[in-house]
């Protein structure tokens, strides 16, 4: 039995028995997240290529799976990310019961797991656009729904995507053909230049992040939490296999050089934006895109230390990004406009501000660590990336304070609202996650 078989089957199966009790949002939720649970069981311990017994059942899975003359293999070195993918569809959906009411949501984003599982598997690799460019289609239904018809975020996201898979599939062919790599440092430059073009969409970097910006005001922020986590995470692993195949771009100083910048620039213009918005939701998304400049400022480092430090960042945002868009979820709701909400709603405020402060890398909560390792590296040649990364860090503190003294204002009234013991646990977890 090949595994990404099971993958696909279990996936659709799940998929459609959620679609089934779409009307019944706790139950989707619940097949759902049981489903990615499972799943991830299964991705991150089952031996492959071996026999195993279960049961009693003597069982060989397969690690390739051959369709339509294209092989997706699940091998060693990418099953942490497909398990991760499933991971954190499975803290997502554990959640997205209290605050989704787009009924379709457990259903299509198991879907667009699967789509983006198969991006992570398929050879070879450059056929993951394709699939990429799936998970986007699958976005656009997520984003568009019956209590938000009309999403200029949306249409922003599918026709960027749209781009970024041109991008990505033209830097393949010159790759192929020779124009790309071959003896000529040109031919290199442009490869890669095409390439970056279409990863900084993907990875919603600067000024590609507009569908983001857009998405938070426009769209349940809970599912523009899952849609980024998701979207990121496939042009993210997706930059990994790209650097670890290609050894002539993973060891071009030019590239490095370049990611630096970009990821310096990303975080210094997040960080502005951010201390000029007004609106609670455009920080959230700017805190996102300054959270994926520090990543690409590790991976910069074109060393195995600054991959692992990437890696761990990674890992540690998707807690702060659910918290905070479940917190946003419920002072939207619940409590109406931004000033003196967390008087109403004190622990979706504290999840809000605890959320933001793990982004931003304060010390004690999961944020941190990553940006210490980062810290701790030799900056010596290049001062204006640790001005700029303890600047970010400073200027988003400040940010916390001056949104805690909006959502906590004392001169407005309190307001008792009924309390839901369910969602308060889940903040609380939520926020207990960060610390």
């Amino acid at each position: 039995m090949s595994s990404p078989l099971v993958i696909v089957v279990a996936s659709l199966a799940t998929a459609i028995l959620a679609g089934l009790f779409r009307n019944q949002r706790t139950a989707s939720s619940f097949i759902a997240a049981s489903g990615a649970a499972l799943l991830a069981v299964f991705i991150l311990f089952v031996p492959l290529d071996e026999a195993t017994s279960v049961l009693g059942l003597s069982l060989r899975f397969d690690s390739q799976w051959v369709v339509l003359g294209r092989v997706l293999y699940l091998g060693q070195a990418i099953r942490p990310m497909i398990g991760f993918l499933y991971l954190a569809g499975l803290y997502l959906f554990s959640g997205s019961w209290l605050v989704v009411q787009n009924r379709f949501f457990p259903s299509i984003a198991v879907l667009m797991l699967m789509t983006v599982a198969g991006s992570i598997m398929v050879e070879p690799f450059l056929f993951a656009s394709a699939f990429i460019g799936l998970a986007a289609m699958g976005s656009v239904l997520l984003l568009v729904s019956q209590d938000n018809p009309q999403s200029g975020g949306a249409i922003r996201l599918m026709v960027l995507y749209t781009f970024a898979m041109l991008a990505i599939l033209l830097s393949g062919w010159m790759i192929e053909t020779g124009s790309g790599i071959g003896t000529s440092s040109n031919g290199g430059v442009s490869a890669a230049t095409v390439l970056s073009f279409g990863f900084a969409i993907l990875m919603a970097i600067p000024p590609f992040h507009i569908w983001l910006t857009a998405g938070v005001q426009e769209s349940n922020n809970f599912i523009v939490a899952f849609v980024t986590i998701i979207l990121q995470s496939a042009g993210f692993f997706f930059l990994l296999r790209f650097l670890d195949t290609f050894s002539w771009l993973r060891e071009d100083p030019i590239f490095h050089t370049g990611l630096r910048v970009i990821s310096v620039g990303t975080m210094f213009l997040a960080s502005l934006w951010a201390l000029s918005s007004k609106d609670l939701r455009k920080v959230f998304a700017y805190a996102i895109v300054a959270d994926m400049g520090v990543i690409l400022l590790a991976l910069s480092r074109g060393s195995s230390t600054g991959a692992r430090i990437a890696l761990a960042l990674f890992g540690a945002r998707i807690f702060g990004i659910a918290v905070l868009a479940l917190g946003l979820c419920v002072i939207r709701t619940r409590a109406g406009e931004w000033r003196g909400a967390g008087r109403r709603q004190p622990i979706a405020a504290l999840s809000i501000l605890v959320s933001l402060l793990s982004l931003a890398g304060f010390p004690l909560t999961a944020g941190f660590p990553g940006r210490w390792a980062l810290l701790s590296l030799n900056y010596s040649q290049d001062l204006y990336i640790l001005i700029t990364l303890l600047s970010t860090m400073i200027l988003f503190a400040l940010l916390v304070l001056r949104w805690a003294t909006i959502l906590f204002d004392p001169t407005q009234d309190e307001e008792r609202n009924p309390r839901i013991t369910s969602l308060r646990l889940y903040l609380l977890f939520g926020i207990a996650s960060l610390i």
